[in-house]
């Protein structure tokens, strides 16, 4: 390793005097603005993995609530009910939506980048176990909340749960929101702009009001349906800008030894 970084200086000294002051101050500016765009990029796809992660949490609850009713139906009381029930589920979603140390990001984000070169040609890289990520929310049932509880408990506490799934989404979209707003100076522009498009595209989708016309169907069920809707829309936009954030940040790279453009794939 003390090779390594001896390697490493003896060949940027030679660099820096190649180039000059002005264009080596400039390709530490390209370097870093490069770095912060894969920082990036892993927030988008840590977040987009946590929305996921917190919609399974709310889908596990929502069955909870179902195996609950039919567990009474028979005439037994287990210890907790509809309560213990919503309570294991806001676990699941807040310890979902907890944000990471940016570093774990990048690390797992690099590793996911791994699995998919080696998917691609699986002799180019080692073997990388991938991360375990909730399947897209496409087939979550929200019926359980179509009907009007028949009992108080359970009315509460499935109010609870919507209003936990609501929070843990929120708290997802203003981590990526922070992100930019503590970063967006080490973004070069076209990044920069393309991750405020995508913010903006975000708050557009949440903004979309929520309508019910039919009054035998619970108002929870409505909301519980747009925050789910949001949340897959932010999910795919965190995942298409991820994608073009990549391609961005490829563009214009220079080789750190020889200083000659990457070749551009395709």
């Amino acid at each position: 390793e003390e090779e390594h970084r001896h390697w490493l200086t003896k060949v940027g000294a030679i660099q820096r005097e190649r180039v000059g002051e002005k264009e080596w101050g400039e390709m530490l500016q390209r370097s870093e603005m490069l770095r912060m765009s894969n920082r990036a990029c892993a927030k988008s796809s840590a977040a987009t993995n946590r929305l996921r992660q917190v919609q399974m949490g709310f889908a596990t609850g929502l069955v909870g609530m179902s195996d609950m009713r039919a567990i009474k139906s028979e005439g037994v009381v287990p210890a907790g009910g509809y309560e213990e029930v919503s309570r294991r589920a806001e676990l699941l979603m807040s310890a979902a939506a907890a944000e990471e140390d940016e570093e774990a990001e990048v690390s797992v984000w690099n590793l996911e980048r791994q699995h998919a070169r080696q998917v691609i040609d699986p002799q180019s890289v080692q073997h990388v176990a991938p991360q375990v990520v909730a399947p897209p929310s496409d087939a979550l049932s929200l019926e359980e909340l179509r009907v009007v509880p028949s009992n108080e408990s359970e009315e509460a506490a499935k109010f609870v749960l919507y209003e936990a799934f609501a929070k843990a989404c929120e708290e997802i979209r203003g981590q990526v929101f922070s992100f930019y707003e503590s970063h967006k100076e080490g973004l070069s522009p076209r990044v920069c702009a393309a991750m405020s498009k995508t913010l903006r595209d975000i708050d557009r989708a949440k903004n979309l009001g929520v309508h019910s016309d039919d009054p035998a169907i619970w108002f929870v069920y409505h909301m519980a349906r747009k925050v789910n809707s949001n949340a897959d829309m932010m999910a795919s936009i965190l995942s298409d800008f991820s994608r073009r954030l990549e391609l961005l940040s490829a563009a214009g790279q220079e080789c750190p030894v020889c200083l000659d453009p990457f070749a551009t794939e395709g």
